[in-house]
């Protein structure tokens, strides 16, 4: 196990964000953390797969690692399917401080986003994870398809809540998307990243993407942005859905991702009010300037360390947002360490 009297500079760093005793304790002691904090193991409950960063030994390239994300801020992937309004939000929340960040990768399933060419105007790197093209080559030789070596469909198939569908398709389907989330983590792999946030991409995840990306956090690192305030009308169209059912107000949602559809923990919410006069263009042109102000914000109170999961006495899991300078107990350790396994 690691000593941290042995690594003095990097210790002194975390001294300053978290308890020091309780950090060695858990690197010495497996579950440590969870029996310390008390409120710690609703992580666990919401993402049940994911492993524990006491599961995970760091060293001192992690510990570097961190020490470069509280000199320049964290590490922030963005997915993206179109125009790339709130991609550019982010951006620009970023170059402006609103964010203490940076976008260090942009990737879409649409090779025809425009958000591509915003994130090409800031020097980003971007690729594409062609969705379709992949479904298209394996439907006619399904028995081709060969998962990764660290997926356990099985497990896959049990955490899974986001598709509905007869059990052959099913299984077809979760499959593509395993293939698809594979490439896109090794593209990911070569760019730093402490948050991955979902700016319009309208691919569900799976467990499998899901796991991977929160390996050894003791916070969820996959935030989403929904254009309904939730739990109300999941999935897309939100707005859409919103001003058909006749609804008087409107807005959205920052959530953390779990298994489900737009269930995951609820960071922030904003709303308006819908007019009279209103149509549906209207309503989603209203909700898209809410949404390019709370994103930002959320994304900067993830950046600052001030969200802090709890449950609640009717056991839904949900998060609390401290104020400035307000120790987060719940944490014992720092955000985006250690990193996902390649």
């Amino acid at each position: 196990m690691i000593c941290l009297a042995t690594i003095s500079e990097e210790a002194r760093i975390f001294a300053s964000l978290c308890d020091a005793a309780l950090l060695a304790q858990a690197y010495r002691e497996p579950g440590a953390v969870d029996a310390a904090m008390g409120v710690q193991p609703v992580f666990w409950r919401l993402l049940p797969g994911a492993v524990r960063p006491t599961d995970v030994i760091p060293g001192e390239e992690a510990l570097k690692d961190w020490r470069s994300i509280m000199s320049e801020g964290i590490h922030i992937g963005v997915l993206v399917s179109s125009k790339g309004t709130k991609l550019q939000a982010v951006i620009d929340a970023c170059e402006t401080g609103l964010i203490n960040g940076r976008v260090t990768f942009v990737c879409s399933d649409n090779p025809d986003a425009n958000a591509l060419t915003r994130a090409s105007q800031h020097g980003i790197p971007a690729f594409v994870v062609d969705y379709t093209e992949l479904r298209q080559r394996y439907r006619l030789e399904p028995q081709a398809i060969q998962l990764p070596a660290d997926c356990d469909f099985d497990h896959i198939m049990t955490r899974q809540k986001v598709f509905d569908a007869s059990p052959e398709n099913l299984v077809f389907r979760l499959k593509m998307r395993v293939m698809a989330e594979e490439q896109m983590l090794r593209q990911m792999a070569p760019h730093p990243l402490d948050l991955l946030v979902l700016a319009g991409f309208v691919r569900k995840l799976s467990p499998y993407f899901i796991e991977k990306i929160n390996y050894g956090s003791t916070v969820p690192r996959i935030m989403n942005l929904h254009a309904t305030i939730c739990p109300a009308f999941p999935g897309i169209d939100g707005y859409g859905q919103t001003f058909r059912y006749g609804c008087k107000v409107a807005g959205c949602t920052v959530h953390f991702v779990d298994y489900g559809v737009d269930t995951g923990p609820i960071i922030d919410q904003d709303a308006f009010k819908i007019e009279p006069d209103d149509t549906i263009d209207s309503v989603k042109k209203k909700g898209m300037k809410l949404e390019c102000s709370i994103y930002p914000k959320c994304i900067g109170l993830f950046a600052e360390n001030r969200l802090k999961l709890r449950e609640n006495e009717t056991r839904r899991i949900v998060v609390d947002i401290l104020h400035r300078g307000e120790p987060d107990r719940s944490i014992s350790v720092p955000l985006g360490f250690p990193k996902p396994k390649n």
